[in-house]
């Protein structure tokens, strides 16, 4: 029962693994549009996408059990969900994310599903609980996860270019557009850019800074692709989308950090 309660509460997580690890943007030579092209593939085929939500251990294994009787399924490990409980030992699998070309992008996903999946143990050791969110809004937040950090240049081939970040929003009850500081990690050394310059499609993540006393409403990026007759080209997403937090709870004497999931937007032309 409590592998199943954590699968239940782990799956609200599921996008933002997502978005973490998506590295599949093209299918047959082609650039889908996508960031993560995989989950398109593999959502055609039965038993995949988010696990439904089990009430008990029973409960999973009945329907389980089900599906080897009619002879559909050899065993649960056939069972392709996003996240499941494993077959061969008492834990549970996250297979959301693509394969990541970086050894060190792998570790560190590895350790933040451990870590996670640990808080959530301990939230029950204590008589407390993530809440539960229906899969109808966490599919539309998976979906759209995939989608937010592709960051297309038009139908221009060009792989190299430059980009830089803007922060929209209100300070001092005035609306302002500001430049901020991308830390940019590639190669193992982190930089921080106002204007990075891209040249090929090299994954990358990224910290945004927020300036002191700005309430950000809106991320905005722009592109520009190597060239004279390339256009620039904005891209907005709204903060609480990108972050999954209002500008609201930021203090407006601090600067903290936040995670951008669409920083792997600027090695993709």
């Amino acid at each position: 029962d409590t592998r199943i309660d954590m699968v239940n509460q782990m799956t609200y997580f599921l996008p933002h693994l997502l978005a973490l690890s998506a590295s599949s943007p093209f299918w047959q030579g082609e650039d889908t549009g996508l960031a993560s092209y995989r989950l398109t593939v593999f959502d055609n085929l039965p038993r995949t996408g988010l696990p439904p939500h089990f009430a008990s251990w029973s409960e999973y294994e009945r329907s389980v059990r089900a599906l080897v009787d009619l002879g559909l399924i050899e065993d649960s490990s056939k069972i392709w969900w996003d996240l499941r409980p494993s077959s061969r030992f008492p834990t549970i699998e996250a297979r959301i994310c693509d394969v990541s070309p970086r050894m060190e992008t792998t570790l560190s996903l590895a350790a933040l599903i451990q870590s996670l999946t640990r808080f959530l143990w301990r939230l029950k050791a204590s008589n407390q609980r993530w809440r539960t969110y229906d899969n109808f809004l966490v599919a539309e937040n998976r979906w759209r996860l995939s989608l937010v950090l592709v960051q297309r240049i038009e139908r221009a081939r060009s792989t190299e270019g430059e980009m830089n970040v803007l922060l929209k929003g209100r300070k001092n009850g005035k609306e302002v557009t500001q430049a901020v500081t991308l830390m940019v990690n590639r190669d193992g050394d982190h930089k921080a850019f106002k204007h990075f310059k891209f040249k090929y499609f090299l994954p990358v993540t990224g910290i945004l800074t927020v300036p002191l006393g700005l309430q950000p409403e809106e991320i905005i990026f722009r592109l520009k692709p190597k060239g004279k007759k390339a256009k620039m080209v904005e891209s907005r997403f709204g903060w609480q989308d990108i972050t999954g937090t209002s500008s609201h709870s930021l203090p407006a004497d601090s600067a903290p950090a936040r995670q951008s999931e669409s920083a792997g937007n600027s090695t993709k032309g």
